[in-house]
């Protein structure tokens, strides 16, 4: 949580709209309790204040999903996130 901005938007496209650092925690927490076993990185890509990484994750429920995060960071640095855009699909 000390990575973003007090103001984060996180929009996971066609589910839901996170706004803030509060709601962000919370989204957190929920994703945790889902206990992924496997997350696989593909590529990670950073260009001045946007980043991008694709890859797959797998729960022990067994539902597997492919993603593609689209970040803003709130400086050149990259150290503080400011948004992020995820697209996610379930994948069989």
């Amino acid at each position: 949580l000390s990575n973003v901005t007090e103001d984060i938007r996180w929009n996971i496209v066609g589910d839901q709209l996170i706004e803030g650092k509060d709601d962000f925690a919370e989204a957190l927490k929920r994703l945790k309790a889902s206990k992924l076993e496997q997350v696989t990185i593909q590529h990670a890509v950073t260009h001045g204040k946007a980043g991008a990484v694709n890859g797959t994750t797998k729960s022990k429920n067994g539902m597997s999903h492919a993603f593609c995060d689209v970040y803003e960071f709130g400086n050149t640095k990259g150290t503080i996130v400011k948004e992020i855009t995820s697209f996610v699909i379930a994948i069989k």
